[in-house]
């Protein structure tokens, strides 16, 4: 159990509560910019969109959109199921979007207590994700995060996705870790952990809804806070 010392934590889904952060900000632009002719209510806006952008960030993850593909064309997949062929109206959204989403707060159920059980542990931190870096700093920030953590490794600034191992040796080599003293937390199965697996770091996948799989993990856990129970 001890002889883990550098902790690498995937941001969206696992510490931070995308789905209801989005969510909020979704229904914020629903009535900031006068949606409801378009999509009458705002959990229809909400719905359709958590749809397409599922979609265009499982293409962007691999290699088969780029980010300013991604950000215009979810809202544009979006507004086309309801007749809407808009591009310029998809952008202008889009922007509203990444001006509210980033600082909603909402953590996942047991983040912060368990940020402050492990920094007082005093091991080393460090975020790896997919997400642009601008954002995802901003989601740090915003939600008080920022103090647990060393450092901040994006696929954006590295070039590389997760799982592509390329992003986790960057990480590590760059927190001057080795693989044995380093374990990566997440809750996408390819992404985080087989990402981690076939690099050759520990994982910890983070399964709340015990979503069934065939893969070989480190640790598995329902709960965040079980993590105390490994750490």
């Amino acid at each position: 159990m001890l002889r883990y010392k550098h902790l690498f934590f995937d941001l969206d889904h696992t510490l931070w509560d995308y789905t209801s952060n989005s969510a909020e900000a979704l229904v914020e632009m629903f009535k900031e910019m006068e949606l409801e002719p378009i999509f009458h209510q705002p959990d229809t806006l909400v719905n359709t969109f958590s749809k397409y952008n599922e979609w265009v960030w499982g293409e962007y993850k691999n290699d088969r959109m780029t980010k300013s593909m991604l950000r215009t064309r979810r809202f544009e997949l979006t507004l086309e199921e309801f007749g809407v062929n808009d591009p310029d109206f998809a952008s202008k959204l889009n922007d509203v979007f990444l001006t509210l989403m980033p600082y909603k707060t909402a953590l996942i159920d047991g983040a912060w207590e368990l940020m402050e059980y492990l920094s007082a542990k005093n091991y080393r931190m460090y975020i790896v994700t997919n997400g642009f870096t601008n954002v995802q700093i901003e989601k740090l920030n915003s939600s008080r995060l920022n103090q647990f953590f060393s450092k901040m490794f994006s696929s954006e600034q590295i070039g590389y996705n997760k799982p592509k191992p390329q992003i986790f040796e960057w990480a590590l080599k760059s927190a001057n870790a080795r693989k044995t003293e380093s374990i990566m937390i997440g809750d996408e199965i390819v992404s985080d952990i087989m990402g981690a697996r076939k690099f050759g770091i520990d994982q910890i996948y983070y399964n709340p809804n015990a979503t069934p799989h065939k893969e070989e993990v480190t640790y598995e856990i329902r709960s965040l806070l079980e993590i105390k129970d490994i750490l």
